[in-house]
């Protein structure tokens, strides 16, 4: 059989070719990128009725892969259920989770990486994309559960370690995040993402430039790894390391210019340097112009504009911030400081009461 397969590959099918032997010859085409090659020994495939349901179930799985390379994601899912609906494999819930997380239906894809893992419990791959769906959606609890079991059956995997150590801080166990992600970049130095993780977990220890070096780290590695120059960013402006914070923002921005946390961060950094204040809130006007319904934006120009001395503009876009998120109290406060300075005692007072409402609970 494999010379026949082989001589398919090199020259083309031969007339009489067994099916199971053309269908491994396509699924070595749809494994080598040559999907065209494929595709018409698929079309015959998937109507044979002489397959077995596993090797039907294959090759709908082999087409779907062709599918998804032309973008047609929603053929390919088409093709994926079809395929479960013949035999349930732990290759078919990993191609069709995959596939959901592509079309960017994050929900879909955790359901089936969890229908798939308990179908299938010892599938390192189906536990640790189900806890990455779940970090992704923020259920760090559920996501720390399914990688420490994912990690028990493959603990040298540093992508598997980099994401458990994300789950980990998440959960504000930074410091056992920090030897997870410490162990990770041991086995693999070479991934941005697991030392721009590692900056995190140590930033949030308060190891300011232990984090801030492996920010570098993440940025020597990749320098169009937005992530890192972004954190760096924030890390850097929480020091009141302004003009560093700016460069590091515009970092972040020529990697990925819609990031708009980093251009909101741009304008909040460029609004405290002194000569640069009124670029800071001119950029600060434009991320409320181009995401209106953005609380943060609009709290954040306010402030900008107090320190303009711009006190009826600050109050304007402080009430804004909170018309977008009524239950903030920090949002609240602010705006009662703004109107108290404004010699509007009595407005001060009402919104100091709101805020009351809501402060119970939140971080200070």
């Amino acid at each position: 059989m494999k010379w026949l397969v082989l001589s398919l590959v090199l020259t083309g099918a031969p007339p009489a070719m067994d099916p199971a032997d053309l269908l491994t010859a396509a699924e070595m085409y749809v494994q080598g990128g040559k999907y065209s090659k494929a595709e018409p020994l698929l079309k015959k495939l998937v109507v044979n009725k002489s397959l077995t349901p596993e090797q039907q179930s294959r090759a709908l799985n082999a087409m779907a892969m062709v599918k998804s390379a032309s973008n047609d994601h929603d053929g390919a899912i088409k093709l994926l259920e079809e395929s479960l609906a013949l035999a349930e494999t732990e290759n078919t819930y990993f191609l069709l989770g995959m596939t959901y997380d592509t079309s960017e239906r994050f929900q879909e894809a955790r359901g089936t990486y969890e229908k798939g893992a308990k179908k299938f419990p010892k599938s390192v791959r189906l536990l640790s994309e189900l806890g990455a769906s779940e970090l992704m959606l923020g259920d760090a609890h559920s996501a720390l559960t399914h990688l420490a079991a994912a990690l028990k059956l493959s603990s040298d995997d540093p992508e598997l370690m980099r994401d458990y150590g994300e789950a980990l801080l998440v959960t504000g166990r930074a410091a056992e995040a920090v030897k997870v992600l410490q162990d990770a970049r041991e086995i693999d130095e070479s991934n941005p993402h697991t030392a721009t993780t590692l900056g995190d977990a140590l930033a949030a220890l308060g190891q300011t430039d232990k984090a801030l070096l492996a920010y570098d780290d993440a940025t020597n590695l990749d320098r169009a790894h937005g992530p890192a120059w972004f954190h760096k960013g924030l890390l850097l402006a929480k020091k009141g390391d302004y003009p560093a914070a700016v460069a590091a923002y515009r970092a972040a921005l020529k990697v990925d210019p819609g990031n708009v946390k980093a251009r909101l961060s741009l304008g909040v950094a460029l609004s405290k340097l002194s000569g640069q204040e009124k670029e800071g809130v001119k950029l600060l006007r434009a991320v409320v112009e181009k995401e209106p319904t953005f609380a943060e934006a609009h709290a954040q120009l306010g402030l900008a504009l107090e320190r303009e001395g711009d006190l009826a503009g600050a109050e304007q876009s402080l009430a804004d911030a909170v018309a977008r998120r009524g239950d903030d109290a920090r949002l609240y406060e602010e705006l009662a400081r703004i109107q108290e300075k404004r010699g509007k005692k009595k407005e001060a007072q009402a919104t100091l009461k709101t805020a009351q409402k809501f402060s119970k609970g939140q971080p200070k």
